[in-house]
């Protein structure tokens, strides 16, 4: 579900969970 964007920014995976 929450790849890169997850650990860059966390909210990003919950926003964008396909980037």
């Amino acid at each position: 579900v929450y790849t890169m964007p997850f650990v860059m920014l966390p909210i990003s995976a919950v926003e964008t969970p396909g980037n």
